[in-house]
């Protein structure tokens, strides 16, 4: 899936716990007419603009989908289906050429201790990473 499909059901589901909890704004000691009454109103109509628009970007993004199959994934797709560029594959193979040829000249000892320095998330990143 590209980025911007869970950036949007992650901004929908919160929307929608959000609808829930302001549903219990309907609820008798609020009065059915005045400020607060058309505050909450407005404050849902809102929040549904927002849901409706969401689920129009992603139907646009599926449309896209259709009609340029780089929009699901590749090296040319769209920089805002990805939330960014990808990097271009000769300066990460660049890259990668380079860490592999410094980490070919650390010592094994040298290394533990390098991945010992590491926070917890960072080792579990590198193994997932390498498997």
């Amino acid at each position: 899936k590209v980025p911007l499909l869970n950036a949007l059901d992650c901004w929908m589901s919160y929307c929608i716990m959000i609808l829930v909890a302001a549903s219990a704004l309907y609820l008798e000691p609020i009065n059915k007419t005045g400020v607060v009454a058309d505050f909450v109103d407005n404050f849902n109509t809102g929040i549904m603009v927002v849901i409706f628009s969401s689920i129009s970007a992603m139907i646009v993004m599926a449309l896209c989908a259709v009609f340029h199959r780089a929009a699901m994934g590749g090296n040319s797709e769209y920089a805002i289906f990805n939330l960014g560029r990808s990097p271009s594959p000769d300066v990460l193979a660049a890259k990668m050429k380079e860490m592999f040829e410094l980490l070919a000249q650390m010592e094994t000892k040298e290394l533990e201790l390098a991945l010992d320095a590491l926070a917890v998330f960072d080792t579990r990143r590198i193994m997932n990473f390498m498997t």
